[in-house]
């Protein structure tokens, strides 16, 4: 029987925090392996973590500096987050899409059989999910495995892997 994959999506914010620590949990108790991913828009301006790590030097920069300076980081924050679910026996690898962040999340479980997708969700407010709709209502809709959705502080403290942001 083939190992199973955990996929696990990270935008790096407290909430894929959850989500990584959660599939961390699972991933060991199934001797599965963890797939972390991070899905690149074309436009790192969009990205308010990296916006707020490169801060003002994106000024003085090219688009294409910025993306390379923007690959640097999030290869930096995936090591780091992998190291740290490594700590609690996961086995873990690291990988940066791109495109639509559901589109590209469902595109490379098919490719690389995921058994199960886990993202963190936001918890917007109804006006919000309404105007902007949300990456994990289309993951739901576009996977073809199961998805858990873990919400904010789903994870309790003292079982907490990840460090939060």
């Amino acid at each position: 029987m083939a190992s199973q994959s955990i996929l696990v999506a990270t935008d790096f914010s407290e909430c894929s925090a959850d989500a990584a620590n959660y599939a961390a949990t699972l991933a060991v108790g199934l001797g599965a392996n963890i797939v972390l991913a991070y899905v690149a828009d074309d436009n790192v301006f969009n990205s308010k973590f990296l916006t707020d790590k490169i801060g003002t030097a994106f000024i003085a920069m090219t688009a294409e500096q910025a993306r390379e300076a923007a690959r640097e980081i999030v290869d930096a924050e995936l090591d780091a987050l992998a190291h740290t679910l490594r700590k609690l026996k996961a086995h873990c690898s690291t990988v940066i899409l791109e495109g639509s962040p559901a589109t590209a999340l469902t595109e490379f479980a098919v490719k690389n059989d995921c058994s199960m997708i886990v993202v963190g969700t936001h918890g917007h407010s109804n006006l919000e999910h309404f105007m902007y709709g949300s990456v994990t209502d289309r993951l739901l809709r576009l996977a073809g495995c199961p998805v858990l959705v873990v919400r904010k502080k789903a994870v309790p403290e003292k079982k907490s892997a990840v460090k939060k942001k």
